[in-house]
């Protein structure tokens, strides 16, 4: 089920975050840009992977295009690389910025 929601994503991104909201748990929104020297360097120095070692669904969410970075802008992104927490409802969305 996960990876057809995946792909339900790619195919018709959604205007706004608390379309994304799970039944239950929680997914967390990648928030990169590929020409963005900050979220090429949390990758590369594996900040990435310690940041997401205790989180179940991440989705990448690439702000070059249009649809994701107004989704991301909704949530509160102002600065990448960012996650957004989306859980279930009745809880609030959250934005991360990680430390640099």
């Amino acid at each position: 089920m996960w990876k057809s929601w995946l792909r339900s994503l790619i195919a018709a991104p959604p205007s706004h975050v608390e379309s994304l909201r799970p039944l239950q748990g929680e997914v967390w929104l990648r928030c990169t840009h590929p020409k963005c020297a900050h979220c090429q360097d949390f990758e590369a120095e594996g900040k990435k992977a310690a940041f997401e070692a205790d989180k179940a669904h991440v989705v990448d969410w690439d702000c070059s295009q249009p649809a994701q970075r107004q989704v991301a802008k909704q949530a509160g992104v102002a600065d990448l690389p960012a996650y957004v927490k989306v859980p279930s409802r009745g809880r609030p969305i959250e934005v991360v910025t990680p430390a640099r």
